[in-house]
């Protein structure tokens, strides 16, 4: 009986080629492969940062809600603790124009602090060293019309919060030139109760 050739199939070097073919695609692509999964994992780990963040903001928000003071806030925060936490992040935006706040009654150690300096979050494998600084500044406008709040000057008092979440998983992070990767957030709460409300334009 006589075979037509497609029904031999493929021959041994047809095999071999066909094999060295898809090695030679597959070795080519694997760059790709590994940068997108690296990608992926380092947009994981900062959705986690921006989550952490979020969480650490909202506990400070919570806790200024009803309050026309900062001591409340910065209850059992010890001065040394605080001006060494922000020295620590003195390069952060904000920070350089916060005055840091404290409570002359607290004990050495913070660990009584109702909202704590400095707190270590695990997430999805990663850790996350998570900073609330809590600080006053003074809102007022400069030269062309806008407002800024700044450490000194006269004006409106503002509670600045400045939240600074570090972690130092992945190498997007251990070759950044800070040697670690970070969010942060800011927020400016107003503890004044008597506002003034203006329609100008």
């Amino acid at each position: 009986m006589h075979r037509s050739r497609s029904d031999r199939g493929f021959t041994l070097i047809e095999v071999i080629v066909a094999i060295t073919l898809l090695l030679v695609v597959t070795v080519a692509a694997l760059p790709l492969i590994i940068n997108s999964l690296q990608f992926s994992t380092a947009q994981q780990r900062q959705q986690a940062g921006v989550i952490v963040t979020q969480e650490a903001m909202e506990q400070v928000r919570v806790r200024a809600s009803g309050l026309t003071a900062v001591a409340p806030l910065v209850a059992g925060r010890h001065s040394s603790d605080v001006g060494a936490q922000f020295t620590r992040v003195s390069t952060h935006p904000g920070v350089a124009q916060t005055n840091a706040a404290s409570d002359p009654a607290a004990a050495s150690g913070s660990a009584a602090a109702l909202l704590p300096l400095q707190q270590n979050v695990r997430r999805d494998g990663t850790d996350y060293t998570v900073e609330t600084l809590i600080g006053t500044c003074t809102q007022q406008k400069n030269g062309t019309g806008e407002l800024r709040c700044l450490k000194t000057g006269t004006g409106n008092a503002m509670v600045r919060t400045i939240v600074v979440t570090k972690w130092t998983a992945g190498d997007a992070c251990t070759g950044s030139p800070a040697g670690y990767c970070s969010y942060e957030a800011m927020s400016l709460i107003n503890l004044d109760t008597d506002l003034e409300w203006s329609d100008a334009s």
